[in-house]
């Protein structure tokens, strides 16, 4: 399981477009190593995957890495690290198989592409363009409230 390290949570800068990642692992008193994957950001001793997502609320997602995930990716660790100007504000976990599912299976989101037939179309583009890629929106704050019951809350600064 993760662990914050609270006194880096109070100070740590996750502001910018991108990147973060060496900042986001310093977040953890885990030790987490950085390994760039197409799906994932870091692993720990265990060999557990990470994936990191810093943002505001609104976060951009390339769906076609989506499809047809095996057992072992789906058990990817999302983490979502939401900031207000750079400063932390809550971090919380989803594994990427039910992240999916959940954005997949309630219709409110199908109107930002989450739907399986979408997944699976641009999947087939990234087969032909590998580089290419369509963007799917979640507001992740509202994504953590309708789904409190598969996520799970590491930290939350206090008001």
């Amino acid at each position: 399981m993760l662990k914050i390290n609270e006194k880096v949570a109070i100070s740590v800068d996750l502001g910018g477009r991108g990147g973060k990642e060496r900042s986001a692992l310093r977040l953890f008193e885990n030790d987490l190593i950085r390994d760039d994957h197409i799906l994932f950001d870091a692993k720990d001793s265990l060999g557990n995957k990470y994936e990191f997502k810093k943002q505001a609320n609104q976060q951009w997602f390339d769906i076609g890495k989506y499809h047809n995930l095996t057992q072992e990716q789906k058990d990817i660790n999302m983490v979502f690290l939401i900031h207000k100007d750079g400063a932390l504000e809550k971090a919380a976990v989803i594994k990427l198989g039910k992240f999916i599912e959940r954005l997949t299976t309630n219709p409110k989101y199908a109107k930002d592409g989450w739907t399986k037939k979408m997944i699976k179309f641009m999947y087939e583009v990234k087969k032909l363009h590998p580089r290419f890629q369509t963007k799917a929106l979640v507001k992740v704050k509202e994504f953590l409230l309708d789904n409190s019951d598969v996520t799970e809350i590491l930290y939350e600064k206090n008001t």
